[in-house]
């Protein structure tokens, strides 16, 4: 059973989604930030720092000053220490005579990155997929591997936006909701998919199920295809890698003939008239019985075609979503 997210664990989670979204919208790979720049910065960076989230930088050498109301951005000077005396960081005030030097407390030197190289990281190290985290051709996106929630093996990228998601993908993990589309596959933002639990980045195991289910009816992977070659009707098999004849029909037969005109225009509804016009043919016999003169039987028929009284309508390809979706198991095709 998965613990309980505590007080910490979603205060910690509110700061990780306000930085994704920050980052998205920002053109770089990585932004600085500092305490005085986020609210809970100073005080949750130590635990995103041992989540692998954010990554310590140079301090700060200039802040804005609180010696009075103007809120000037200034220098920051450091005394070192000397005879056991703890060093001091100060800012001299040349804008006014009565202010002088400025007490700087040492955490608000303290800065962070936060980056999508050091973002992907952490994802990989949460989810273990495959492969080392690589970058895209863009800046905008890493590419994951494959990784395994819940049963459910999906390959996983991150990007900045939907739309510079990789049509690689079939899950993108983007850093905001900007309403955009993604390229290809499903998308789901960084604050959905994952939780902080006891300081450590945590998939959520839900919301990876459902994006793993709805990624199987929508798959647009080919996994199956019939090609039509050298007179013969192959059945190719993507997924398995096997090449399947089918028919070999008789040529300037009446059913070469009408598979030629269905193979030449796929997707596109024919009606008997149109298929005697195409063809030449008079009086051409049941479209129902046409798929079975090409030994097209059973789930290769419900696939591959649409017959009724009226039209035949014939699809060269079949994805892996629509296999899915008629619960069709491709490596028992035949």
């Amino acid at each position: 059973m998965r613990p309980m997210a505590s007080r910490l664990d979603r205060r910690l989670e509110n700061l990780l989604a306000a930085l994704a979204a920050r980052l998205g919208d920002s053109s770089e790979a990585a932004i600085c930030l500092s305490a005085d720049e986020e609210d809970d910065v100073g005080e949750l960076a130590e635990a995103l720092v041992g989540a692998g989230l954010l990554l310590p930088a140079e301090p700060a050498s200039a802040v804005i000053c609180d010696g009075c109301e103007q809120n000037c951005a200034m220098p920051v000077e450091i005394a070192p220490a000397i005879n056991g005396r703890p060093g001091r960081a100060f800012i001299v005030c040349d804008k006014r005579d009565d202010i002088g030097r400025v007490r700087v407390e040492p955490a608000r030197l303290c800065r962070w990155t936060f980056s999508l190289p050091l973002l992907a990281r952490a994802l990989a190290k949460a989810l273990k997929p495959d492969q080392e985290p690589a970058a895209a051709d863009t800046r905008d996106m890493w590419l994951l591997g494959n990784a395994k929630i819940g049963g459910n093996t999906m390959r996983v990228a991150l990007a900045r936006s939907a739309k510079a998601a990789p049509t690689g993908a079939q899950l993108a993990i983007v850093l905001a909701d900007t309403g955009e589309q993604a390229n290809g596959g499903r998308w789901i933002t960084l604050a959905d998919a994952f939780s902080l639990r006891n300081g450590r980045l945590t998939p959520r195991a839900d919301v990876w199920r459902a994006a793993a289910l709805s990624n199987r009816y929508d798959d647009p992977t080919v996994a199956l295809e019939i090609l039509f070659d050298f007179g013969e009707v192959l059945l190719i098999n993507r997924i398995t890698g096997e090449s399947t004849k089918i028919a070999t029909p008789h040529l300037d037969s009446q059913t070469h003939r009408v598979f030629k005109v269905l193979y030449d225009n796929p997707g596109q509804v024919f009606t008997t008239s149109e298929l005697e016009q195409r063809t030449g043919i008079k009086a051409l016999k049941s479209l129902h019985k046409f798929p079975e003169n090409l030994n097209v039987r059973g789930n290769l028929k419900k696939l591959f075609f649409e017959v009724s009284r009226r039209g035949i309508r014939f699809r060269r390809e079949v994805t892996l979503g629509q296999l899915a979706t008629h619960r069709v198991d491709p490596k028992n095709i035949i």
